[in-house]
């Protein structure tokens, strides 16, 4: 129930074009590029409630980590 509207959210920036990562050394493109969740690894690797907030809603977790926690902790 709660996983069918992240997945149209992926499907979207899939078929709108933003996901679009280039291509890795093998030639073949990915499309990994802005992914809102990871069901296998929320479901199987998630052993406490930060790695589960991160698998569960992967873009807002990269923003908040890269825009708000590395400016405010100072390297070291």
């Amino acid at each position: 129930m709660y996983y069918s509207p992240w997945c149209f959210s992926d499907a979207a920036m899939i078929a709108c074009g933003l996901a679009y990562n280039g291509t890795d050394k093998a030639g073949t493109h990915t499309w990994d590029y802005i992914v809102n969740i990871y069901i296998f690894d929320l479901e199987f690797y998630s052993s406490s409630c930060i790695q589960m907030m991160a698998y569960w809603n992967h873009t807002v977790h990269l923003w908040l980590k890269r825009g708000v926690q590395d400016r405010l902790v100072e390297p070291g």
